[in-house]
């Protein structure tokens, strides 16, 4: 009896051993794939940020949410169709992911965020920057041509910071 019980315990051991070596060594060979990643994705007309996890290309979840850009913008503008691009695809062991055209994209809009926590911009500013954020990732089809524009609103920012306007219109 003792050694039926052992021999299953073994087999149960065995095969649970195996299945974690096959998804360690599938995850290596297949980075960011939906065999396992995490993945986040920018509606560049709004601004929303999507992101997700899949397992053993099974989706667990979705989520998108709103961002400091979305809410600078009207409503209106806010119930565009959205156009969803990659950011992101983060999968373990990498820890990296691949640089799409919208790889910096999230980043920019923290950055427009911060400025705005800097100083005081008004709504129509907000809304101004927000749009023209936005117009510039869906002209050039990539973050790149946004880069100097956010660095000039986080100079506008900090200019108005340290002189004690601290308003931006």
């Amino acid at each position: 009896m003792k050694s039926a019980t052992f021999r299953s315990v073994a087999i149960a051991l065995g095969v649970t051993l195996l299945c974690v070596a096959t998804f360690i060594t599938t995850s290596a060979v297949f980075p960011w794939t939906r065999f396992n990643c995490w993945y986040q994705d920018v509606d560049i007309k709004t601004g929303r940020v999507r992101e997700g996890r899949y397992l053993l290309c099974l989706k667990l979840y979705e989520r998108t949410r709103n961002t400091a850009v979305t809410e600078a913008l009207p409503a209106s503008a806010r119930d565009a169709a959205p156009e969803w691009q990659r950011a992101n695809t983060l999968s373990w062991p990498t820890g990296n992911s691949p640089h799409y055209n919208y790889h910096g994209a999230i980043y920019q809009m923290q950055e427009i965020e911060q400025a705005w926590q800097w100083a005081e911009f008004q709504p129509e500013a907000k809304q101004r920057v927000a749009e023209t954020l936005l117009r510039l990732w869906q002209t050039a089809g990539n973050y790149f041509s946004a880069e100097d524009y956010v660095l000039r609103i986080m100079d506008a920012s900090e200019i108005a910071n340290r002189s004690g306007k601290r308003t931006v219109s």
